[in-house]
C-alpha cells in the first residue's frame, strides 16, 4: 500500500493545546460481554503481515477475509470452509490482498474482492445465492494505475469503490448486471475533484445499511486537516451521479463542507507511532483517512452516517492516539453535524476504529488498543440513541486481550471492519487484529446495545402506491418485518389517508427475522391531483417498539 504521509506544513494548525471534544475518564456504566466471540485467521496459517481483516455477517454465515485468505463460519464460530488462499478463491489470481467482503442484504448475495498489482486489476466475485459455500460469478476490471487501498460499499445503482490513487478514485460497478452473472457489467471510474490529501488519499463511499435501499445519489466523505490542507478542520462531502444509459454523462462534484472541532492527525512519516510493551518497535496509527466503513441508514425524520478516524490528543512528541467519531444527519438533501467526540478515556492508544449505526440509531464503536503496558488488543464501546450527545455511554469492554507484540514491522493492519446483522438490524459484528504470542491474530465478535423485544413488528416501506397518476380505487401494499424474538400471528395493521383511518388484519404468522408483503382490503381514492398523506402502522398491542 502507498500509505506514506507528509509532515505538517502549517505551524499554526489547530488545536494548539487540547482536543476540545475529548471524552476523558472511564464511565461507570455497565460494560458489555460479546454475544459471540472466536478467533479468526491468524499469522501461523498465512505467514504474511499485515492481515487487513474484513468480515461480514449474513443470514446464517460469517465470512472473513485477510490479505491472503478467506474463511467461512457459521454464526457460532464453527468453521465451514477454509482458510483458503485468495489465489484459489479467485481463478488465475495471486495473493495480493487488500480484500473486502460484504453481504448484500438487498439481494441476499455475497460480495468479495481483492486487487492485483500486476496489470492494475480489481477482482470481484458475487455469490450466485445467499450461500457463500456455493457457486460465484467472477469479474475483472482494469485501471490506469494500481487501485491501492480499495474501499467498497453497496448502493442502489452500483457497487461503489474508492482507492488511494490520484485518478479513477471514485468508481461504480454495474451491480444489476453483476448479480445476474452478466459479463458485460461495466464500471464508471471518475476522479474526485477539489481534494487535498496528506499523501494518503482514500475517501469513503456511503454504504447502505438497513432494510430500505436508498434511492438518492451516493455521497463520499473525507476529512481535511488544517495541518496539511487549506482552511479549517472539516469534513468534505461529494455526490456522485452515475448514468448507465449514457455513462459519459456521469459526474461527481463537491456539494458540502462541514466544519468540525479542531483535530490533529500529524503522526510520524516513518509510521513509528504507537508504543508496545517491552519493545522499541512502534506501530502505524493509519491517521490519514476515515476508517472503514461509512454506514448510512434512513430513519423516520432523517438519514444518518457514522464516521471515525485516528487523531493525536497528546500534541507532544509522545503521541497518544484516539478515535475521533462523528454522526452526520441529512434532511432534504443537506448534511449537518449532529454530534462529534474524541474517545480517549485514558492515555492508552486507541486506533484502527470501525463504527456503525443499528436500526434504532444506537452507535457501536470497536478499535485496537496498545500502550507501554498493554499488548495490542481489541476493545469496544457504544451509545444509545437517546443518550447525551457526544458521549460513548457504554463502558469500554474487552473483546480480545493481546499476549504479545509485533517486532520488525510497524505496519499493523490498515483497517478493521464492523457490520450490522441483517436478521435483526441490532447486532454489531466486528473483526480486527490483536497480537498473540506467536504473531498477529484476528478476532471476530458480536455485541448489542439496543433493546430487543419479544414482539416487534416494523413497517419497512410502502410498496404501492407511490408517485404517479392514479384512480379512485388504488390498493395499498406494504412490506413488514418481524424484528422481535417471537413468531407473531393474526395482528392488526392500519393506515390513514389524509387523516381518515382504515383497519385490517394480517392473517397468518410471520416468524422472527422474516419479512412479508401485505395488501389492505380497503381501496383508496387518489383521483384528485395534489399531495396526499399516507401513514401505515401496526397496532399489535404487545409491540415493544412503537417507533418503527
Amino acid at each position: 500500500n502507498k500509505l506514506r504521509r507528509y509532515s505538517y506544513t502549517n505551524e499554526n494548525a489547530l488545536p494548539k493545546k487540547r482536543d476540545s471534544v475529548r471524552q476523558y475518564g472511564h464511565l461507570k456504566s455497565t460494560s458489555l460481554t460479546p454475544i459471540k466471540s472466536w478467533e479468526g485467521i491468524d499469522e501461523s496459517s498465512q505467514q504474511v503481515s499485515p492481515p487487513d481483516p474484513s468480515g461480514a455477517a449474513g443470514l446464517i454465515h460469517y465470512v472473513q477475509m485477510v490479505n491472503t485468505a478467506m474463511q467461512v463460519f457459521d454464526k457460532n464460530g464453527n468453521s465451514l470452509w477454509g482458510p483458503t488462499m485468495l489465489s484459489s478463491v479467485f481463478p488465475n489470481s495471486t495473493n495480493d490482498g487488500d480484500p473486502i467482503v460484504l453481504y448484500d442484504q438487498f439481494a441476499n448475495r455475497w460480495f468479495i474482492s481483492q486487487f492485483q498489482s500486476t496489470g492494475n486489476k480489481m477482482l470481484i466475485a458475487i455469490s450466485k445465492t445467499s450461500d457463500p459455500l456455493g457457486a460465484w460469478f467472477y469479474y475483472e476490471y482494469l485501471f490506469d494505475d494500481f487501485p491501492d487501498y480499495p474501499k467498497f460499499s453497496i448502493w442502489h445503482d452500483g457497487y461503489y469503490m474508492t482507492a488511494n490513487v490520484g485518478a479513477q478514485n471514485a468508481v461504480c460497478f454495474e451491480r444489476d448486471k453483476m448479480l445476474k452473472g452478466d459479463m458485460s457489467a461495466r464500471m464508471v471510474a471518475l476522479t474526485i475533484p477539489d481534494m487535498e490529501s496528506n499523501g494518503f488519499f482514500s475517501p469513503l463511499p456511503a454504504h447502505a445499511s438497513g432494510d430500505v435501499m436508498p434511492t438518492d445519489p451516493i455521497n463520499f466523505f473525507y476529512f481535511q486537516d488544517d495541518g496539511w490542507a487549506s482552511g479549517s478542520d472539516r469534513i468534505k462531502i461529494w455526490e456522485m451521479n452515475v448514468d448507465w444509459d449514457s455513462p459519459e454523462d456521469s459526474k461527481i462534484e463537491l456539494t458540502q463542507e462541514i466544519n468540525v472541532a479542531p483535530f490533529n492527525t500529524d503522526f510520524t512519516e516513518s509510521w513509528q507511532d504507537l508504543t508496545q510493551p517491552g519493545t522499541s518497535q512502534k506501530l502505524d496509527a493509519v491517521p490519514g483517512a476515515f476508517m472503514y466503513m461509512a454506514h448510512y441508514r434512513s430513519y423516520k425524520e432523517y438519514n444518518s452516517v457514522a464516521l471515525c478516524h485516528t487523531v493525536d490528543v497528546d500534541l507532544t512528541s509522545d503521541m497518544n492516539s484516539a478515535v475521533r467519531w462523528y454522526e452526520l444527519h441529512e434532511k432534504e438533501g443537506v448534511w449537518s453535524l449532529e454530534q462529534e467526540s474524541t474517545y480517549a478515556p485514558d492515555n492508552e492508544n486507541r486506533w484502527m476504529g470501525s463504527i456503525a449505526l443499528d436500526r434504532q440509531g444506537n452507535i457501536g464503536l470497536a478499535y485496537s488498543v496498545t500502550s507501554s503496558t498493554t499488548y495490542p488488543s481489541i476493545r469496544f464501546t457504544g451509545r444509545k440513541k437517546g443518550d447525551d450527545l457526544g458521549i460513548m455511554t457504554v463502558s469500554e469492554s474487552n473483546a480480545f486481550n493481546g499476549s504479545g507484540v509485533q517486532d520488525g514491522n510497524q505496519r499493523y493492519g490498515d483497517y478493521a471492519h464492523m457490520t450490522i446483522d441483517p436478521v435483526d438490524g441490532l447486532t454489531f459484528w466486528h473483526t480486527g487484529e490483536f497480537m498473540g504470542e506467536s504473531g498477529w491474530e484476528t478476532g471476530i465478535f458480536s455485541f448489542k446495545i439496543g433493546d430487543e423485544y419479544d414482539d416487534d413488528i416494523s413497517l419497512i416501506k410502502v410498496e404501492s402506491p407511490k408517485e404517479g397518476v392514479y384512480s379512485n380505487s388504488e390498493t395499498v401494499t406494504v412490506l413488514i418485518k418481524n424484528v422481535g424474538k417471537n413468531t407473531v400471528s393474526n395482528f392488526p395493521l392500519s393506515f390513514s389517508l389524509d387523516g381518515i383511518k382504515r383497519n385490517d388484519l394480517f392473517s397468518g404468522s410471520i416468524a422472527a427475522g422474516d419479512t412479508a408483503y401485505f395488501t389492505f382490503s380497503s381501496k383508496i381514492d387518489l383521483s384528485s391531483s395534489g399531495d396526499h398523506e399516507l401513514v401505515v402502522f401496526s397496532e399489535l398491542g404487545s409491540d415493544g417498539d412503537k417507533l418503527n
